[in-house]
């Protein structure tokens, strides 16, 4: 039977070496998915952000009437978006929808604009109507518009 020394096992240091790069290399990987997470999560938090959204336009000549479709892009809330138009409208899309203002508008939504609903004009060729956000702090900033 042989007797080892104190402190000559390699083995014991070999494994507590291999122990602590195992726990290093998970702290930081840990650290670094946390800190990812956490800065995504501020930046879709971020309530003065400007949605982006595409509009389609489609004007009927006949009658008058401007049909407006969110085509694709972020939602948003319909009391934050206002449709101004060129004899001073400012028109929420919540009251041209005849809905609450909380609801989400997407893609797929329209509104129509014509002298029979809450828009009260006439849609000519020729006009300029413009869509804007609203939000939370009141800035207003432009996001789409049509001149027919």
């Amino acid at each position: 039977m042989t007797r080892h020394q104190l402190g000559t096992d390699d083995a014991a240091v070999s494994e507590a070496s291999a122990v602590l790069v195992l726990v290093v290399f998970t702290v930081l990987i840990t650290a670094s998915v946390g800190v990812n997470v956490f800065f995504a999560a501020e930046e879709e938090e971020d309530p003065s952000a400007t949605p982006t959204a595409n509009f389609s336009y489609e004007h009927i000549p006949s009658g008058s009437v401007l049909l407006i479709t969110h085509d694709r892009g972020d939602e948003f809330r319909a009391g934050n978006l206002t449709v101004s138009g060129p004899a001073g409208q400012n028109v929420t899309w919540a009251t041209l929808a005849a809905s609450e203002a909380n609801e989400t508008v997407g893609p797929g939504d329209t509104v129509q604009l014509s002298r029979a609903n809450a828009w009260g004009e006439a849609v000519a060729e020729g006009d300029r109507v413009r869509i804007y956000y609203v939000g939370p702090n009141g800035t207003r900033t432009q996001i789409s518009n049509w001149t027919g």
